[in-house]
């Protein structure tokens, strides 16, 4: 059990306001409406959702059912309709964005609701210096993606971006793809983890 209680609330207490579309706990994003960041902040964690990608799909690559988990609001797990949708291999659901393909395709068809879950541990620094990078487990719809994977940097568009020091606890937050408006989420839940002292043993760590 961890050091701190166990964290499971409604949709509309965990995450800020914003302008999404928010119906019978189904939260739906709408389409240039930003990130959707959490009230409260956490470093190692795990995360649970669900997530509905629109159906009928419309758009085709990254701008069919594109959203994203953004773990610390800089470290993003991809969120797309992948299912028999060819996009780059670091863009499919459940890379890590722009860094490490997913090991495997595991999504649904679109319009049925699909999980989510990651366990995501937090970089470490000492100083301005990295002792340890940012790391993740992910599982899409009970089939691992990523095991222990780290990320190289903060998730940036088109480039590798350099760690720096920050807080270590931030918001996580949901993204709403400026063109991948209709993808819904509920049943989310954050459950802090106690801070892991071994070693990391993914790849990809920066200094």
């Amino acid at each position: 059990m961890t050091n701190e209680a166990f964290a499971r609330v409604r949709i509309d207490q965990l995450l800020k306001d914003a302008a999404w579309k928010l119906t019978d706990g189904v939260m739906t994003t709408t389409g240039h409406s930003g990130h959707l960041p959490t009230r409260r902040a956490f470093g190692d964690v795990r995360v649970h959702l669900e997530f509905q990608e629109p159906s009928p799909p419309a758009g085709q690559g990254q701008w069919r059912g594109n959203s994203g988990l953004f773990l610390m609001d800089l470290y993003e797990v991809q969120i797309l309709d992948s299912y028999a949708n060819p996009t780059y291999a670091d863009g499919a659901m459940g890379a890590l964005y722009g860094q490490e393909p997913p090991k495997v395709i595991a999504s649904r068809p679109p319009g049925q609701w699909q999980c989510l879950d990651v366990q995501f541990r937090a970089p470490r620094f000492a100083g301005a210096a990295l002792v340890r990078p940012a790391s993740v487990t992910v599982q899409v719809n009970g089939v691992a993606v990523q095991q222990d994977a780290a990320f190289r940097g903060p998730t940036r568009f088109g480039e590798l971006a350099r760690y720096a020091p920050h807080p270590e606890r931030l918001p996580f937050a949901l993204q709403d793809h400026d063109d991948s408006a209709g993808v819904a989420f509920r049943n989310i839940w954050a459950l802090p983890l106690a801070p892991s002292a071994r070693p990391h043993h993914g790849q990809g760590g920066q200094s």
